[in-house]
C-alpha cells in the first residue's frame, strides 16, 4: 500500500526512445507527516512500478514528487489534465534524471501507446 501519497495525477506524454508513442507519468504529492517518504524521483518510480507490477498493470516510465502549484486545478477543483500534458509533454527529453535507463530495465510489458 502507498499510504505516502497524498494525491497522484497520470498523464500520458511523449516517449523520446520511440517517435509516436506515448508513456505514463505520475505526478505524485507525498503527505507531509508520513515517515520513510521517497527521497528522489527515481525511488518514487520504482515504488510505483513495483505495485503496479503486482497489480499486472502497465509500468509507468517516470514519476514525479510534486508541489501542489505544480497541478493546475479548475475553479470545482478538477484537475486540468489538458494543461499538465501541454505543460510535461517532453519530460523525459528535457528532464531523464535516469529515469528512461530505470523504466527500460524494469518494463514488464509493453506500456507504450502509439499516437
Amino acid at each position: 500500500m502507498l499510504s505516502f501519497i497524498a494525491d497522484c495525477s497520470v498523464i500520458a506524454i511523449d516517449d523520446p526512445q520511440n517517435t509516436g508513442y506515448q508513456v505514463g507519468l505520475a505526478l505524485v504529492r507525498l503527505r507531509k507527516q508520513m515517515t520513510d517518504l521517497p527521497t528522489d524521483d527515481v525511488n518514487l518510480l520504482a515504488l510505483l512500478n513495483s505495485e503496479l507490477i503486482i497489480k499486472g498493470l502497465p509500468v509507468l516510465a517516470a514519476a514525479r514528487i510534486s508541489k501542489p502549484e505544480d497541478i493546475p486545478l479548475g475553479t470545482t477543483g478538477k484537475v486540468l489534465k489538458r494543461l499538465l500534458r501541454k505543460k510535461f509533454r517532453d519530460y523525459l527529453r528535457t528532464n531523464d534524471h535516469g529515469l528512461l535507463d530505470h523504466f527500460n530495465r524494469n518494463q514488464g510489458q509493453q506500456s507504450g501507446i502509439q499516437i
